[in-house]
């Protein structure tokens, strides 16, 4: 046991001993980044340190501002009441239920084509839109909302120049026959 102590006693000395400069090298690194610190803090004296905590604690003695409806429940649910209002009072719309429109909103195909170029629809389109995004980026704000939708329109436009809108090809051809007959 007494060897094993010698020998580890004397690789502690050849490491303190530093005949290679690795530590001396270290040492002047760290003293040159304290140096730089020093020289900053002489020439802004007006600077304050803050402490992590102040700011933590003022954040949390504060009251997080409610985004929120009472109806989406901070965030589990969408509150559709004002587009059921628009929907049901238009002329592309139905006099349903809301539980019903809450479960066919997403089926725009399901709008004939000529009461989708009306304003109405696009001022009703505009307000989901709107909503749907605000909602979205209150539910999820660490989200690159930019980046989703332009993902999306990206598809969209891809699909759009390859033909694979199923629901708007009948009407391209419905409108080349009015088209056609038209003098």
């Amino acid at each position: 046991m007494i060897d094993t102590i010698s020998t580890t006693t004397e690789k502690l000395i050849e490491i303190c001993a530093d005949k290679d400069g690795a530590r001396k090298n270290v040492i002047a690194a760290f003293d040159a980044r304290t140096a730089t610190g020093t020289n900053y803090h002489r020439k802004h004296p007006a600077s304050r340190v803050v402490e992590v905590n102040e700011d933590f604690e003022a954040l949390l003695k504060e009251e997080p501002p409610v985004e929120f409806s009472g109806e989406e429940a901070m965030g589990r649910y969408l509150d559709m009441h004002e587009l059921f209002y628009l929907y049901i009072n238009s002329k592309f719309g139905a006099p349903i239920e809301y539980s019903a429109f809450c479960d066919t909103s997403a089926q725009l195909e399901k709008i004939s084509r000529r009461q989708k170029f009306s304003k109405q629809y696009r001022e009703y389109l505009d307000k989901l839109l709107v909503y749907l995004l605000y909602f979205f980026e209150r539910t999820e704000p660490l989200q690159d909302l930019y980046r989703i939708l332009s993902k999306i329109e990206s598809e969209f436009e891809e699909r759009w120049t390859n033909n694979l809108m199923e629901s708007w090809k009948q009407g391209v051809k419905k409108m080349g026959k009015i088209l056609s007959s038209i003098p």
